[in-house]
């Protein structure tokens, strides 16, 4: 059997969109990404985890405080 691969979603800076004003982490495109990768696995049949050790993946460092 395969080992388990471990999927960390740390933040956005990878999935950040440009936007009007440069490039921006946003929570949908983090999604996409999640989405596309795990349904990958699943149709390779390759065990995997999904972990989000600072809560909800797509924020901008500069918004996170240390609550």
């Amino acid at each position: 059997m395969a080992k388990k691969l471990l999927i960390i979603a740390t933040g956005g800076t990878i999935v950040s969109p440009k936007g009007a004003h440069g490039a921006a982490p946003d929570a949908k495109c983090t999604d996409q990404v999640l989405r596309g990768l795990t349904e990958f696995l699943e149709a390779a049949d390759h065990p995997y985890e999904v972990a989000r050790p600072f809560g909800e993946s797509g924020l901008d460092s500069s918004d996170l405080t240390p609550a």
